[in-house]
């Protein structure tokens, strides 16, 4: 496994201690971007030099995979696989009865997140406006508006007149 902390030109090839000659294409690009896996760590699979069917002069692309965070899976960690009776980030399991008073299990959120396990954090920027052009960042259960210089308060509502003058 290559560990990729850069991107670098799609032409480039590299030669390791054996002199065998390679590119990281594809895989690099990908996994320099460090959004391709969503959550998950991305690497760059070489090849096995020490096959006897290595070609030596394979300048192939290198293929990647993602390595996804537990109870995600999929090519790029884009699918949840949440077990029955699980809920995360502090929601409460409950058991109830449906209409045919079969047991059934769901989960109660706690404050600022939602979702069938409890897996999506609520946006609280949804409605909010930061005056004098700041911008909105969610957090977990809150959000702060990031001021431009020159302004302050928690919605960025105050002009610092010692900037100005």
């Amino acid at each position: 496994v290559v560990a990729i902390d850069s991107v670098v030109s799609s032409s480039e090839k590299y030669v390791d201690d054996n002199n065998n000659i390679f590119n990281f294409v594809g895989a690099v690009l990908e996994c320099a971007s460090k959004v391709y896996c969503d959550g998950g760590a991305c690497q760059s699979q070489t090849p096995d030099y020490d096959s006897p069917s290595y070609n030596h002069q394979d300048t192939s692309e290198i293929n990647y995979k993602c390595i996804c965070p537990m109870y995600m899976s999929g090519e790029q960690c884009e699918e949840s696989q949440y077990p029955f009776g699980y809920c995360i980030n502090n929601g409460t399991l409950i058991y109830t009865l449906d209409i045919y008073n079969r047991s059934m299990e769901s989960c109660i959120c706690s404050e600022g997140f939602q979702g069938i396990h409890c897996e999506e954090n609520i946006d609280d920027c949804v409605g909010v406006r930061c005056s004098n052009h700041g911008v909105c960042q969610d957090e977990t259960n809150n959000y702060t508006c990031s001021c431009f210089d020159g302004y302050y308060g928690g919605q960025c509502q105050y002009k610092n007149v010692e900037t100005f003058l």
